[in-house]
């Protein structure tokens, strides 16, 4: 990107990326019927962020542990 050989507009951000992972994960837990060949799509795109992101469920965890508790500050 420096070289400017790679359009910055291409490329997900770590926030973005967890944000697709996520919602990848609420898509499996939200009990759509899905084909063999959108489960694996999907599990497949899942596995592509592991890798540019190995800790990524515990970066979620965190994310999400944070939000709780900033809400919680503010309601009282």
């Amino acid at each position: 990107m420096r070289a400017g050989l790679i359009n910055e507009q291409k490329i997900f951000s770590g926030k973005q990326l967890m944000d697709i992972y996520q919602s990848v994960n609420d898509t499996f837990e939200a009990g759509y019927e899905l084909s063999d060949a959108e489960v694996e799509q999907l599990s497949g795109i899942q596995a592509q962020i592991e890798a540019v992101i190995p800790d990524i469920n515990q970066q979620i965890y965190e994310m999400t542990e944070e939000s709780l508790r900033k809400s919680q500050e503010q309601s009282m």
